[in-house]
Order: C-alpha cells, then sequence, then structure tokens
C-alpha cells in the first residue's frame, strides 16, 4: 500500500495555475513564445492592489474617526463650560438682591455706618468680579435694551427725543460671561 504521506517519500511540490487566462485562436500561450509576463494580473498583484485600497481607506477612516472625535471633545469642552457658567451664576443669583439692600442702607446710614458698608460693598463687588460677574449699568437716557434692562416704571418724556430711553436706575444688572443673571430695573420715558 501506497501512502502519500509516508517518511520515505519527499512532499510533492506545490504550484499554482492561473486558469483564468484565456488565449485566441492564434495566440500562443505567453510560455510558449518566451514571454514570462501574462497579459493579465496575477492573484497576488490583484490581492496586492486590493490590500493597498483596503490600507488607503483605512485611513480615510481613522482621520475621519479623529476629526469626530476632535470635534465631539470640543463640543464637550463648550458644554462642560457653560454648565459650569450656569451653576456658578444660578449660586450668585441669591446673593444680587442682598447687594441691593446693603445699597440702600449704605444710602440712609449714618455717615460711619455707610462708610462701613460700602467698603464692605466694594469687597463683595471685586469678589464678584473675580467670579466672572461684571455689573451692567444702564445710564440715563443711555437707549433702553429690553436684553439687559428692565422697565420697572414710566415716565413722561420731558422732550420727544428721549422717549424709548432710560429716566432712572434702580438697581444694577449683571452678567456672567454671555449670560444675563439679572437686567438692570430702570424706569424709562415714554
Amino acid at each position: 500500500m501506497s501512502d502519500s504521506n509516508s517518511p520515505d517519500r519527499p512532499p510533492r511540490p506545490v504550484s499554482v495555475v492561473d486558469k483564468r487566462a484565456r488565449f485566441d485562436a492564434d495566440e500562443a500561450p505567453a510560455e510558449e513564445a518566451g514571454e514570462t509576463a501574462s497579459p493579465f494580473p496575477s492573484v497576488v498583484a490583484e490581492l496586492e492592489i486590493k490590500l493597498k485600497q483596503a490600507q488607503a481607506n483605512f485611513e480615510a477612516f481613522k482621520a475621519q474617526q479623529h476629526k469626530e472625535f476632535d470635534a465631539f471633545r470640543e463640543r464637550q469642552q463648550r458644554d462642560t463650560a457653560r454648565l459650569a457658567e450656569a451653576r456658578t451664576g444660578d449660586l450668585l443669583k441669591p446673593f444680587l438682591d442682598a447687594l441691593d439692600n446693603l445699597e440702600r442702607a449704605a444710602q440712609h446710614a449714618e455717615p460711619a455706618t455707610a462708610e462701613g458698608l460700602r467698603h464692605i460693598l466694594s469687597q463683595l463687588y471685586a469678589a464678584l468680579e473675580k467670579a466672572g460677574c461684571v455689573k451692567v449699568a444702564a445710564a440715563p437716557g443711555e437707549s433702553f435694551d429690553p436684553a439687559s434692562m428692565e422697565a420697572v416704571a414710566v415716565q413722561p418724556a420731558p422732550a420727544p427725543e428721549l422717549a424709548g430711553r432710560v429716566a432712572a436706575e434702580f438697581s444694577l444688572g449683571f452678567r456672567l460671561g454671555e449670560r444675563v443673571l439679572r437686567t438692570a430695573r430702570v424706569a424709562v420715558y415714554r
């Protein structure tokens, strides 16, 4: 009994034949004509082309994923900063009315007490500015801006050109970054 895998026999060499090649009746096969190159790409050449295309596709996909991840990271950073600003604003908002009350107390207090209250107010305003909260004042004669001002009173205009302008400011407005924490409370000429 002869076994093809017996240890006495050497293994047979394996050969790959490209049977895809078709020749016209007039043409001789490339081997017979003495040429070694086939007019058709070999399987290995095709696989190399496909590999290069797959690598190019992978690199393009990887670049797109990096770009999308960078955009995601930037969006997350903006959202985190916006959320932190909103939380800071929510924390500071209740103190703004207390500052108004301190201002009123300083206006009606004895001179020595008023001096101490103004000093405390200046420290509080400095702390607000350090936190990024800035005052938004509305000067008399300035145009009324509904985005940063609240009309709490209306007065008749002494002249027609003053209509729609600020007559007096009752309390300061405050802004934290781009967010208005509290609008300035004003009287407006009608």
